[in-house]
């Protein structure tokens, strides 16, 4: 093989794994970014939760107010009962107890069912805490992983840089500028072997003067489809 398809080869595997460390980090990062938000939106959840129990909470108390005044109308209409100077009055007032009577038994079910909700409301507050306490210590943990792979992946990646640097070395400016171009447009492999006039790239075919000029190696030969540069082991 010639020798700068070789260290050009070398150079790409060095960025392969160089892509890959970046991958692990960008993907390291966005998975602690993806338990954080859960725990945010469940958060959310239970500040919603706690709302609506607190809500429903004070409308019970409201409820149950409400209550109580009626019954202590009901006590203030029976005692002007009690001393009641006709029939038609005494009559007149045991009708208006009764009717107070109904309406409190309407505001007692509703003060009920309204206990009701505030219970199943401070159940689901429950749930969402429990769920943020969990999460939150989730968090902690993979925050926690995550520093130490990332140390880990940092220190690889710093490697992986000097090693890069060292492959540059040797590598002819025509050759080594064509590929930091390809590199940087964000075609990857940059370098791709031509395989019985394919290009293995794009499988675009090629003639076979183009991959005697990739097989010979005298000058950067490009693939005219996809834009990488070729090498050809055998014609």
């Amino acid at each position: 093989m010639n020798e700068v398809i070789r260290k050009l080869l070398l150079l790409q595997e060095t960025d392969r794994k160089k892509r890959d460390v970046e991958a692990k980090l960008a993907a390291g990062g966005s998975r602690v970014d993806a338990v954080r938000a859960k725990l945010d939106r469940h958060r959310a959840l239970l500040d919603e939760a706690s709302r609506k129990a607190k809500e429903a909470g004070l409308i019970e108390r409201q409820k149950f107010g409400q209550v109580d005044e009626v019954e202590r109308k009901i006590r203030d209409v029976q005692l002007l009962l009690n001393r009641a100077s006709s029939n038609t009055e005494y009559a007149n007032l045991k009708k208006q107890i009764a009717g107070m009577g109904a309406d409190r038994s309407i505001l007692e079910e509703e003060a009920l069912q309204q206990a009701t909700l505030k219970e199943q409301r401070e159940r689901e507050a429950k749930v969402e805490q429990d769920r943020v306490a969990a999460l939150t210590v989730e968090v902690e943990r993979e925050q926690a992983t995550w520093g130490e792979d990332r140390k880990s992946l940092d220190a690889e990646l710093s490697a992986l840089g000097a090693a890069r640097e060292a492959c540059r070395q040797g590598i002819a400016p025509t050759w080594l500028d064509r590929y930091e171009r390809i590199l940087a447009s964000g075609r990857f492999p940059v370098l791709v072997p031509v395989v019985e006039l394919y290009c293995q790239g794009c499988m675009m075919e090629h003639s076979i003067h183009d991959v005697t000029r990739a097989f010979q190696a005298a000058e950067v030969v490009v693939c005219k489809s996809c834009q990488r540069m070729m090498y050809a082991e055998t014609l």
